[in-house]
């Protein structure tokens, strides 16, 4: 139970830390409104699947799923690393995009 524990507070961290990350780095280079709403918009779309995962991490049926469903999530947020004005930034998120893609494809064969 106790790494279960740790393993939940590891999780909802590097989320958070990732979708910071994702946010603030476009919404600081992009002086357009509608980067910044694109950008919102992405947070608030992964927002649900996170918190649905960080849920399912808490229930051992369901506890791989949760995690692939937090990191899959937050990886989603990296995606919007295109929209910033950085050659790193925007080909880390173009890079994570593909990532994302297999991602979704674990997500859905290990749905329980």
């Amino acid at each position: 139970m106790r790494s279960l524990r740790r393993e939940l507070i590891v999780g909802i961290g590097a989320a958070v830390a990732i979708g910071a990350v994702s946010v603030l780095v476009p919404m600081s280079a992009a002086s357009s409104t509608t980067v910044a709403l694109e950008t919102a918009a992405r947070a608030v779309a992964v927002g649900i699947p996170v918190a649905v995962g960080l849920l399912a991490w808490r229930r051992p049926p369901f506890a791989r799923f949760g995690r692939l469903l937090v990191v899959t999530g937050a990886a989603v947020l990296a995606v919007t690393l295109p929209l910033s004005d950085s050659a790193l930034a925007y080909s880390t998120g173009r890079v994570a995009g593909w990532v994302v893609l297999a991602g979704l494809f674990c997500l859905v064969v290990s749905f329980p």
